[in-house]
C-alpha cells in the first residue's frame, strides 16, 4: 500500500465519451449528463442529441450544426439516418471537406435517404434494416465506428470494415 498517495483526476476520453453519449441515446433512450470541463466536441454532440430528441417527430427540417467536430459529423450522420425526422447536417467549410463519402454510400446501400446540399447533407431519417453492411475506412476509422454505433438499431449481424487494417484503430 502506498502511503501519502496523491489522487489524480483525469478527464475521460473525448472519443469514448462521445460514443457513450450516442449509445445511451440510441439504446437507452436518454441523454446522459456531461461535465462543464468536458471538451467542446463532447458539448457539441450532447447539444445536438438534445436537439434530435426534441425534434424527431417534427415535419420541418432541423439543422444539426456540428461546427468543426469530425466525430459528430460522422457519427451523427448515422444517427440521423436511423432517427425519424428531417435533418440538415452541416458544419464549417473545412469540416465539410473531410472524408465522409464512404459512409454516405454505405448508409445509402441499406436504404438511407441522404442527399448532398450546398451547405452539408439533407437526411430523412427512418428505420433501416440490413443483415450486412460494409464501409471503406481507408480515410478514417470513424466511418466504421459510425456504422458500429447503429449496428443493433439496423439489425446488422455483420459490419465489414475495409481495408482489414484501417488507418487508425477504432
Amino acid at each position: 500500500m502506498v502511503e501519502n498517495a496523491a489522487h489524480i483526476s483525469l478527464n475521460s476520453s473525448k472519443s469514448m465519451l462521445i460514443r457513450q453519449l450516442i449509445l445511451s441515446f440510441l439504446y437507452g433512450e436518454k441523454i446522459e449528463e456531461i461535465l462543464p470541463n468536458d471538451s467542446e466536441d463532447v458539448k457539441v454532440v450532447h447539444h445536438l442529441l438534445s436537439i434530435i430528441n426534441q425534434h424527431f417527430t417534427d415535419n420541418k427540417t432541423v439543422t444539426l450544426d456540428v461546427r468543426d467536430c469530425g466525430a459528430a459529423y460522422r457519427f451523427l450522420m448515422a444517427v440521423a439516418a436511423v432517427t425519424p425526422g428531417r435533418w440538415h447536417l452541416t458544419g464549417t467549410s473545412r469540416l465539410l471537406a473531410r472524408p465522409i463519402r464512404p459512409l454516405v454510400v454505405a448508409l445509402q446501400q441499406i436504404g438511407a435517404d441522404i442527399t448532398p446540399s450546398a451547405s452539408g447533407w439533407d437526411i430523412t431519417g427512418r428505420p433501416l434494416h440490413a443483415k450486412r453492411v460494409s464501409v471503406d475506412c481507408t480515410k478514417s476509422s470513424q466511418l466504421g465506428s459510425a456504422l458500429l454505433l447503429i449496428q443493433q438499431r439496423i439489425g446488422a449481424e455483420e459490419v465489414t470494415i475495409l481495408p482489414a487494417a484501417p488507418p487508425s484503430a477504432p
